[in-house]
């Protein structure tokens, strides 16, 4: 790591009391166990390396306040900012390591490619929340009946890459086309124009009025025409 710290004009000159690196060091971890906000079955890992920290900088005859630097997030979190206002003022950049473990679905045993997903294939675990770029998911139920997108090793992390929603509706086969108006529903046979899964927008042809309507996937070769 690398931390850089801003010192007022003479702050070395003669005999100084120095803040003491523990004091900073517990300084930085409790003001990001306060303001980094966790869920309830999440936990965080805060490493901070003494070796990284000052030992030089004089002791502060005011109350040292933290803060975290522009642009940060609890999953992007390197430092934090210790600032001194006193009469010989400073700040400094304490490096830190900040790790978020939650609870996140795994498969349980491999999952091959275009497999439907059932409940006995998910399993959880505690994962670094930091390092899952591809998303994830925290129940089993997200993840059921949906469709893998690649072979999936026993206790990978389910990602929102790893799946699919099935498709329901398949282009050039017949669906159930349903147009409702107030309390009228009228349902007739159709040919979709494009593939869709759930709640997805097609399109398709209806042979009896030889016209091509927009309409919302809702079942399995059934899609409701929009109005």
């Amino acid at each position: 790591f690398i931390f850089y710290f801003f010192l007022s004009n003479g702050c070395f000159s003669g005999s100084i009391e120095y803040e003491p690196v523990d004091g900073m060091k517990e300084l930085a971890k409790n003001f990001i166990t306060q303001n980094v906000a966790l869920e309830t079955d999440e936990t965080a890992d805060i490493q901070i390396n003494p070796s990284d920290l000052p030992r030089q900088l004089a002791k502060c005859d005011q109350k040292i306040t933290a803060t975290l630097p522009k642009e940060s997030t609890r999953e992007k979190l390197n430092s934090v900012e210790l600032i001194c206002a006193g009469s010989q003022p400073w700040h400094v950049f304490i490096p830190v390591d900040v790790q978020i473990f939650t609870k996140v679905v795994i498969a349980k045993y491999p999952i091959a490619m275009d497999t439907t997903i059932s409940e006995s294939d998910l399993d959880y675990a505690q994962e670094n929340i930091n390092h899952l770029f591809n998303g994830y998911f925290k129940n089993k139920s997200e993840v059921v009946n949906f469709v893998s997108s690649h072979i999936i090793n026993a206790g990978s992390v389910i990602s929102k890459i790893s799946v699919h929603r099935p498709q329901l509706v398949h282009k050039n086969q017949e669906v159930d086309l349903i147009a409702r108006k107030n309390a009228i529903e009228v349902m007739m046979k159709g040919i979709s124009k494009s593939d869709g899964s759930l709640h997805d927008a097609i399109t398709a042809y209806n042979p009896s009025s030889k016209k091509t309507v927009e309409a919302i996937v809702i079942g399995l070769n059934r899609a409701e025409v929009i109005s």
